[in-house]
């Protein structure tokens, strides 16, 4: 069996970002990674772990409700 990878699309998260005024390497400090690695998830080579998008939804402003729309769009 096959197992395909999960592809998601960050630019909604991106542009969240860039709405708040902070550069990647601001946004990435913030929630406890460094910016290679944001670059990464980004690029999905990585995935965000739960303690990160948990930071990243209270800097971000982000409601629990549309969660999914920042960081599991596909």
């Amino acid at each position: 069996m096959i197992k395909e990878k999960m592809v998601y699309n960050y630019d909604k998260l991106k542009g969240r970002i860039r709405e708040k005024r902070l550069t990647y390497k601001e946004f990435a400090e913030k929630i406890g990674i460094s910016e290679t690695g944001l670059y990464n998830i980004f690029n999905n080579k990585y995935c965000f772990r739960q303690e990160n998008i948990d930071r990243g939804k209270k800097i971000l402003d982000i409601p629990d409700s549309e969660v999914w729309l920042y960081f599991f769009n596909h």
